[in-house]
């Protein structure tokens, strides 16, 4: 009986054995596996997960494919199956996600930087803009001549420089208040100069001033004088006499110098000016005009010529300076003897 039962249990447990993958190995082959579990296992995540589970498995993953025939893999528990490919599926999962989550992050903080952005660093811009502009220049124009008959002389500062100029101007002296128009403009007119009975033969000075500001709120002055003259400068020989009349809807200064020849039928007028002057003749017989720069001042002489028959000679010339003033010369001459 008991050899009987010796044999029915050694049998189960043969079979259990060979159903449970374990069979018995030669020496060697015990050698050789203990040789390839010595070799570091696969550096990926789920070789190691394995390693750590079923540590048999990864032996034979790194074993030869002699050894891996000779000894066929043992039967793996489903439920540890299950887990491992559970772990690994939510490991596969998980990396996406976190990936996703991770482009996410760095987006907000992107838009979040950018947002902050539209302020502070506007007023940086701006400060740095000034800081690296230039400073606004006023350039009101050099100083002018004008004759008080136009009653309207020009304020020009476009010369100015800067970026996003505004324009002030205003009078700082002179004998008469005079009247800006459009004073904010970069171009305006003053006008109001004493006529009539107010007029002088000495030249007035005007002066304006010029303001402009930029953009950043900085400023620059500049200013400009006027010389107004009623008439030209001139000093005739002999000495003539000096009035304003109308002519023409303009009250001129009038220049009358005469001339008493008593023989030789010829009279000379000599004429000063410290600017140039131009001769247009408006009544009268033959003359001659001949003028230089003499110093500091231009000097004329004015030959008149007596007309057969005639015993006194009158002429008119319409005188006009470098800048535009205007005046009257009237010559005469009495003949005598002739």
């Amino acid at each position: 009986m008991r050899p009987v039962l010796f044999v029915v249990c050694f049998s189960v447990g043969i079979t259990l054995m060979v159903f449970s993958g374990y069979v018995p190995r030669t020496a060697s082959a015990r050698t050789d596996s203990a040789t390839t579990f010595g070799t570091p296992p696969s550096a990926s995540p789920n070789a190691a997960v394995s390693r750590f589970v079923n540590p048999d498995r990864t032996q034979w993953s790194g074993a030869s494919r002699k050894s891996a025939a000779e000894y066929p893999a043992p039967a793996v528990d489903p439920a540890q199956s299950a887990d491992v490919s559970g772990e690994d599926q939510r490991s596969a999962e998980a990396s996406p996600a976190a990936a996703k989550a991770a482009e996410a992050e760095e987006i907000r903080q992107n838009v979040a930087t950018a947002l902050a952005g539209l302020d502070a660093p506007a007023a940086d811009t701006a400060d740095t803009s000034e800081a690296t502009a230039p400073e606004p220049a006023a350039n009101a124009g050099a100083d002018r001549v004008a004759w008080s008959g136009w009653d309207d002389i020009a304020l020009d500062g476009s010369r100015s420089t800067g970026e996003g100029l505004s324009y002030s101007w205003r009078q700082l002296s002179g004998p008469a208040e005079l009247k800006i128009s459009r004073p904010n403009r970069t171009v305006a007119r003053a006008s109001g100069f004493p006529l009539g009975p107010d007029m002088t033969w000495s030249p007035a000075l005007y002066e304006f001033e010029l303001t402009v500001t930029d953009k950043y709120g900085r400023q620059s002055v500049g200013t400009l004088g006027y010389v107004v003259l009623a008439g030209p400068e001139l000093t005739v020989r002999p000495p003539a006499q000096r009035r304003f009349q109308l002519r023409d809807s303009y009250l001129l200064g009038h220049y009358e110098s005469w001339a008493t020849v008593p023989e030789g039928g010829v009279a000379t007028f000599k004429v000063t000016s410290p600017t140039g002057l131009t001769f247009t003749r408006i009544t009268g017989g033959p003359a001659d005009i001949t003028g230089n720069l003499a110093r500091r001042h231009y000097e004329y002489e004015i030959v008149v010529h007596q007309e057969p028959g005639v015993a006194q000679a009158w002429l008119e010339f319409l005188v006009d300076t470098d800048e535009k003033i205007p005046g009257v010369l009237q010559l005469g001459v009495n003949w005598e003897g002739r």
